[in-house]
């Protein structure tokens, strides 16, 4: 019980460190950008430098506060009030001490600012931002230190909890500051705010978990914890220093001997290490309060367990993390920063193998903190940090950066390497340490393994394309390392462990509507986010449209993901899900075959993945809406005949989907209130009032062909008749067969040598796509069951466009007969489910409409089956689906 209690606290805690990371580095990368274009650089030296003064005043803190965390461990455990009043009484008074020695000794270091800055700016508020630096970091010490009970009790995520909504409201207050006044001093004021608020906030928190605090009679700490606390003071003032002295010097060295441009092209590598190690440190962080908790109440053996346990997760996250960046890193900053920017493979393994070893350390460290071993390994540190120092310094002269790098390698492989295991196990776990390099070995051949063979993968993709590279090198690097450590190790009992307690934590996060709620929003919102960046600016939709299947794949896999019961759907062998897979894996095999390019999988995976989700998609009425709004929003920005880089048939359908579907959200949220026909009647009003005359000035026959069938479906046939199911079904087979149909028809027609005078919207009846269609066809009778592939170049070599222009058309001759048929089969079976209750309900009538409409435009054009206004089909499938069978507008 105690340890499933343990397991618990510990994902609660390491769900809201994560969801605080993505958060903090989302905003702050926002709120760098709105820095940088509202003060000058000087500005942002400014914050660097005093943040680096800062942090050497915090060296002031000595390690204190982790050590009387320690103690904290076995009364919080025997629940000992008496004994946790008094060590909080006394970290109060050490933690106000420091915040004093650091107000002092910072406004003491002010006269001495031009000692630190080369060439003074000309900023005369200089002094002013310098002691706003100082009062933050010593405002945080003041009431925090009853925020790491909380901590040291396993309830860290209320902390986070709290620190999430003031940091929001923080950065929201800062950008304000910034765009509306400029003011950075300010800007740090609401920073300081931020601080005190945060810390009287987790005081008030403790205070409201803990009366038993507020008791004014507190014991004399007792001698004996006393010394046992200045003794771990003693040693994590060494751990601490010597931390600082390793892995704060590498850049001084490299600035130093090698030069400040290398100094930044080594940064943006660090970058990516820095990121990974914030996100995958948070998981061993989660744990060092249930470990201090263990240590105090279980016996070696099962504390060597869950030593073994926490190794396992380890080497897994770190190995594969490894992999990844040693796979992935230089096409990463290829992409991002350019070629200029990157480093030799010598120095790239150098940084690869530190951040493993580091890694790798993890555990131990875990162990250290939380058992209170920091005296044992006191002069480890030192012995270090001058190591690390005497290599780097002996090597940078002939080998650059490698050699710096090389000398932190070295001083961790002679010293931490083997210290701190032999610490914890000697001292922590009474136990022989032979174990601890039995499992090492194990893990490190694996991993070595592993990353042979992902290398060698990742050499074989022929793609030019760096982004797209390197996303198809993301790919190949979460596959094959994880298939092949769950080869290795799907027996073992710490797989097992973790399997299990992934099944069971993704159970809970379902059953959780607030977090399933929180993850719909995210999709809702990157989906509201794309639609604006696509759909109003012509200059970003040439940016994004090259990866829009990718990001629509991202999305749905997400939804996927969370409205999905993989198990459960392979209990019930589920036949939809086995076709999902099934046409994914012969559309891959086909595109395969034909030497096709990857990324013409995403396409063809993200219009299954809409069919399928089309019915288990579960927004709610408020998402709906949201997304319906942006919708409509972006059709208002086109009043003013939009942005004119559009092509006038792209222009057309982007109307028709953004107004189509606006309005049928509007409709399906009226209909909560009994106003459905409000809805109705105002979408008919938009679609011939507003946006016929737009498609009649841009002379798109497709979309009026897709209006007169929305507005004869909705409004010109009776509720009776869409009773009759017989026709309603005849009428979508007829829709799937006009698809395919119309282009032979059309073909035949052309070739009879028949002149059809038809002339619509100046435009006539042959106006190209007779020839493309026939040439594409040609290729595909040669070909029926693979498919020509996206390579449209090798096999029509004088095709006049290489776009089929019609939706299902383009299935059939990119992936072949077989996928073909699935798709049909998924696309007949939807309009069949949400054609039930089509003549009680005119949301469903107008979903159904849409969707029709829609399909035969597509019979012009190739969007229908394309993201994202594949997308609008699912949103409009799910629409149907909520209301017929959930009734989630009711």
């Amino acid at each position: 019980m105690e340890g499933s209690g343990r397991r618990e606290k510990a994902v609660r805690n390491l769900l809201y460190a994560w969801l605080n990371q993505g958060v903090m580095l989302i905003m702050n990368i926002v709120v760098r950008i709105v820095f940088v274009r509202v003060l000058s650089k000087e500005y942002l030296g400014l914050s660097g430098l005093f943040g680096n003064i800062i942090s050497l005043l915090s060296l002031a803190e000595l390690g204190v506060g982790t050590a009387i965390v320690y103690s904290l461990y076995e009364p919080l455990a025997n629940r000992d009030e008496d004994t946790i009043c008094t060590l909080m009484r006394f970290y109060k008074r050490v933690y106000i001490a420091v915040g004093t020695a650091i107000l002092v000794i910072g406004a003491l270091l002010m006269p001495f600012l031009p000692f630190f800055i080369k060439d003074m700016p000309d900023i005369p508020e200089i002094r002013q931002i310098y002691l706003l630096f100082v009062v933050n970091s010593a405002a945080s010490y003041f009431f925090s230190y009853k925020s790491s009970l909380i901590s040291a009790d396993q309830s860290d995520y209320l902390i986070k909890k709290v620190k999430l909504w003031v940091t929001l409201v923080m950065y929201i207050l800062q950008i304000g500051i910034l765009l509306l006044s400029g003011n950075y001093c300010l800007f740090l004021l609401v920073q300081i705010g931020a601080t005190v608020s945060q810390n009287v906030a987790g005081s008030w928190l403790a205070d409201r978990m803990y009366p038993f605090l507020a008791n004014k009679t507190v014991n004399t700490i007792p001698e004996a914890l006393l010394r046992q606390i200045w003794k771990n003071t003693r040693a994590l003032m060494l751990h601490k220093v010597g931390d600082i002295m390793v892995f704060s010097t590498d850049n001084l060295i490299i600035s130093k001997f090698v030069g400040l441009a290398e100094v930044g092209i080594y940064s943006n590598y660090t970058l990516i290490q820095q990121a990974l190690n914030s996100i995958l440190s948070q998981i061993f962080t989660s744990m060092t309060a249930g470990v201090g908790n263990l240590g105090v109440l279980e016996t070696s053996e099962k504390k060597c367990e869950v030593f073994k346990r926490v190794f396992f997760l380890n080497a897994w996250i770190y190995g594969f993390c490894s992999i990844a960046f040693g796979c992935m890193a230089q096409d990463f900053i290829r992409a991002f920063f350019g070629e200029s920017f990157t480093i030799g493979h010598g120095v790239l393994a150098f940084i690869i193998i530190n951040f493993y070893l580091t890694g790798m350390r993890k555990t131990t460290l875990t162990f250290r903190d939380a058992l209170g071993l920091f005296w044992q390994n006191r002069y480890m540190p030192l012995g270090e940090a001058l190591i690390n120092l005497t290599v780097s310094l002996a090597l940078v002269v002939p080998y650059g950066v490698g050699g710096v790098l090389a000398g932190t390698a070295v001083s961790t492989l002679l010293l931490p390497w083997w210290i701190e295991p032999y610490i914890i196990f000697r001292h922590g776990l009474k136990l022989k340490v032979g174990r601890y390099w039995k499992w090492y070995v194990q893990y490190g051949v694996v991993t070595v393994a592993a990353a042979f063979a992902t290398l060698r993968i990742c050499r074989w993709i022929p793609m030019e394309q760096t982004l797209l590279r390197l996303m198809c090198k993301a790919c190949v690097c979460l596959v094959v390392p994880n298939v092949i450590y769950i080869l290795v190790y799907g027996r073992s009992d710490e797989y097992k462990y973790y399997r299990d307690f992934a099944g069971k934590l993704k159970e809970k996060i379902m059953e959780n509507g607030k977090v399933r709620t929180w993850l719909d929003w995210c999709a809702a919102g990157i989906l509201a986010v794309l639609f604006v960046a696509l759909y109003v600016s012509k200059t970003y939709y040439d940016k994004i449209i090259g990866y829009a299947p990718m990001l629509a794949f991202a999305v749905l896999f997400l939804l996927f993901c969370i409205h999905v019961d993989i198990k459960q759907e392979i209990r019930n062998k589920n036949r939809e899900l086995l076709l999902l897979v099934a046409g994914v894996a012969v559309a891959g095999i086909n595109l395969t075959l034909t030497n096709s390019g990857y990324g013409a999988i995403f396409n063809i995976a993200d219009f299954l993945l809409v069919l399928y989700l089309a019915d288990k998609v579960k927004f709610s009425p408020a998402m709906y809406g949201a997304l319906g709004g942006v919708c409509l929003a972006v059709f208002a920005s086109w009043l003013n005949q939009g942005d004119k880089g559009f092509n006038t048939n792209l222009a057309s359908l982007i109307l028709f989907a953004m107004a189509g579907f606006g309005m049928t959200a509007l409709t399906a949220f009226l209909e909560k209130y009994g106003k459905d026909a409000w809805g109705k009647w105002l979408t008919l009003l938009i679609m011939i009032a507003v946006l016929l005359p737009m498609i009649i000035e841009l002379r798109a026959r497709c979309v009026l062909i897709g209006i007169g069938v929305f507005v004869f479906l909705n409004y010109c046939i009776p509720p009776v008749v869409w009773k009759w199911k017989w026709l309603y079904r005849a009428c979508v087979l007829l829709l799937v067969a006009g698809s395919i149909g119309f282009p032979l028809w059309y073909i035949d027609l052309w070739e009879s040598g028949k002149t059809v005078e038809m002339v619509t919207l100046g435009k006539s009846f042959f106006s190209g796509r007779n020839i493309l269609w026939g040439q594409f066809l040609t290729a595909f009778y040669k070909e029926p069951f693979t498919g020509i592939g996206s390579d449209f170049i090798t096999k029509v070599p004088d095709a006049v466009f290489t776009e089929v222009h019609n939706g299902l058309l383009n299935i059939l001759i990119v992936y072949g007969i077989p996928v073909f048929a699935i798709t049909v089969f998924f696309f007949v079976k939807r309009m069949f489910q949400i054609g039930i209750s089509a003549p009680e309900k005119p949301v469903i009538r107008q979903c159904v409409s849409m969707i029709t409409a829609m399909a035969a435009v597509s019979i012009f054009e190739n969007y229908f089956v394309l993201p994202f206004y594949s997308v609008i089909v699912m949103l409009l499938f799910s629409i149907a689906v909520d209301i017929e069978k959930r009734n989630s507008f009711k």
